[in-house]
């Protein structure tokens, strides 16, 4: 692939983390994520200050009809508009003031400006993986971060906080290539993949990574993941990029959350305004879960589309059910049932859809409505809706859920 996203990156570690050898990473993040052929020979990277990213290509021999073929091993480079040249230049204009730039383009510069007509584009992408490899040191990392729990099966949630450093780790976008975050933090960048792997494998991991012998790894990877309640994590910022002005002088310019300002609460009586501090209370206990649920959600809609065989997706979705009921049932059973609705209210806001919604497209209507039945037995309605803007009872949550994550409540 040409110079991957930080996300496919991510990955390849993982599977080297794992024991497997540079081509075997690479062959395993190729069938996890099933990219099409034409994304094997782009990548994106920043469009400097405010610009969007800039999507570059490699143009192969034959155009779309040989790329349909997905054969990527019989692609022969063509030099067709000076690409190369082009996409130096790119790379200058959005890296050139970064700190690592001069010691990263000189092993990928002349990989891009000696490329010769019918090259073969794996020998290509290769040479400029190997250029990275070697930047990094890759071996000598991977050996640090083995030694650092001991064990290369376990979730990379460990090497993350052995890192330390949150600046890192944050402000990058994962689909645009990793050489961005290689530019401006050298070989520390290997912290921002271990930030990803965090996320990507917070509740689920690929089969590959399952040794024989564990039951079921993903019970394995729950209980390391979530052995604590889960916590908010408050941003103040969103990302930050570094400048040159016109003095020659280097300017960090961050990028501020939007902070929303309500006007100060006013309550008729004690009664509303005991209601508003219990509501306090109660979204504070399940605004986690909500998000955890939301990360859950995602994370595993990705994952099923990686099983192509419908029975074992089935299987997999049967076994987590079985693993969320055990591992959050002692959570579920402390909750009121007061916060047991603002919980479903919360997973609303964080989902766009209904509890009930999400049960039915995981496991099927005949689920989603056992579970509805369940619940109203017990004055739970899995298919309430969230509307701030006509219930007042639901402005009041996201008003409250809004400040607690903008860290003002």
């Amino acid at each position: 692939m040409y110079l991957p996203s930080t996300t496919l990156y991510a990955r390849w570690l993982h599977y080297r983390l794992v024991g497997k050898s540079d081509a075997e990473a690479w062959e395993c993040v190729r069938d996890e994520q099933r990219l099409r052929p034409r994304d094997f020979a782009r990548t994106s990277v920043a469009g400097g200050g405010s610009q969007p990213s800039i999507l570059l290509s490699v143009p192969i021999q034959g155009g779309a009809s040989v790329i349909k073929k997905g054969r990527v091993g019989e692609w022969k480079v063509s030099l067709h508009g000076r690409w190369p040249a082009i996409h130096t230049g790119a790379l200058e204009a959005a890296y050139s003031t970064t700190p690592y730039y001069s010691h990263l383009i000189s092993g990928i510069a002349p990989i891009l400006k000696n490329i010769e007509e019918g090259t073969p584009f794996l020998n290509f992408t290769s040479a400029l993986h190997e250029s990275i490899s070697d930047f990094m040191d890759i071996e000598s990392l991977l050996h640090q971060l083995r030694d650092v729990t001991g064990d290369n099966k376990k979730i990379p949630q460990a090497w993350i906080e052995a890192s330390g450093n949150d600046t890192i780790r944050t402000g990058f976008n994962p689909e645009i290539s990793f050489i961005e975050p290689l530019f401006r933090h050298g070989r520390a960048a290997i912290f921002t993949l271990l930030a990803m792997l965090s996320l990507l494998f917070c509740f689920v991991v690929p089969a590959d990574a399952k040794s024989p012998s564990d039951k079921t790894q993903a019970n394995k990877t729950q209980d390391i993941s979530h052995t604590d309640t889960p916590k908010l994590s408050i941003k103040v910022y969103e990302g930050f990029q570094r400048f040159v002005d016109e003095y020659g002088d280097t300017v960090r310019m961050t990028y501020i959350r939007e902070l929303v300002v309500y006007p100060p609460m006013k309550f008729k009586n004690k009664k509303e305004e005991d209601f508003y501090w219990r509501t306090v209370r109660d979204v504070r206990k399940t605004l986690p879960y909500a998000k955890l649920c939301y990360a859950t959600l995602c994370e595993t809609y990705e994952y099923i589309q990686t099983i192509p065989d419908p029975k074992k997706r089935e299987q997999h979705l049967k076994q987590l059910e079985k693993d969320i009921f055990e591992r959050y049932k002692p959570v579920i059973k402390s909750m009121t049932k007061g916060q047991g609705k603002i919980l479903l209210k919360l997973i609303n806001r964080e989902t766009d859809q209904s509890s009930y919604h999400i049960v039915k497209a995981f496991l099927g209507t005949f689920r989603a409505g056992f579970w509805q039945t369940f619940g109203r037995f017990f004055g739970m309605n899995l298919k309430s809706d969230f509307n701030p803007k006509k219930n007042k009872e639901d402005a009041t949550i996201d008003r409250i859920a809004t400040l607690i994550e903008q860290g003002a409540l």
